[in-house]
């Protein structure tokens, strides 16, 4: 899945003419601790609760100091969105064109997704695995886990800050992947978490420790 599928025009951006009451009283409306700062439709930054409870009411957004404008390309994976959301301390982040604001989205229908998408229903085994990004190959990786009698029914990727690497995560219809881990590992791709229904689920206890750290 990618941003755009996530994309939520429920979180309305403020205008740098705001007020910091306005600001404070959209940001509790609506159950959010920052929103985007928009102006003719470009991203100028970022509100946040915390920096202006103490300010003048009548203050407009455009006197302050703004959190950076960052923001998602609709295109990017929801692994990549969870990266920004964790570089940015923010729990409402915009998504952009580089013409124009597009909308936003809040951290927590991003974590529940995710949570849907990692434990999905299908019994099987979740692989994560990582390569440099010029050897990896969808037709390579999808044979190898059919000649391991195996079927791919998910897979999600998410590439290194510098572009070099990529770390994937496999979610399959079979349990016993220990050949599987052989051969891939013979094609130059690094197992770095293997979660079975046999064993402890990782990527469920990650998803309930950021369910609960974020108090949803």
């Amino acid at each position: 899945m990618m941003v755009r599928q996530l994309i939520s025009n429920d979180h309305t951006p403020v205008k740098p003419q705001d007020t910091v009451q306005l600001a404070l009283i959209s940001m509790e409306e609506l159950g959010v601790m920052n929103l985007p700062v928009v102006e003719d439709s470009k991203l100028v930054g970022y509100v946040r609760d915390m920096d202006i409870e103490a300010i003048d009411p009548s203050t407009t957004l455009s006197e302050l100091q703004l959190v950076q404008p960052k923001f998602l390309d609709p295109d990017v994976s929801l692994f990549r969105a969870l990266e920004v959301f964790s570089e940015l301390g923010l729990d409402t982040v915009a998504v952009c064109t580089a013409d124009s604001f597009i909308g936003s989205i809040w951290i927590k229908d991003l974590v529940r997704e995710l949570g849907r998408s990692t434990t999905s229903q299908s019994d099987g085994a979740v692989l994560i695995l990582r390569c440099l990004a010029k050897d990896y190959s969808i037709s390579e990786l999808g044979r190898l886990i059919e000649s391991a009698d195996g079927k791919l029914l998910g897979l999600w990727t998410w590439s290194s800050a510098n572009g070099r690497s990529l770390e994937l995560m496999i979610k399959l219809n079979i349990h016993q992947i220990d050949n599987l881990c052989l051969l891939v590992k013979a094609h130059g791709y690094e197992v770095v978490h293997v979660v079975s229904n046999y064993e402890s689920e990782l990527t469920k206890e990650r998803y309930h420790s950021l369910l609960k750290y974020l108090d949803l």
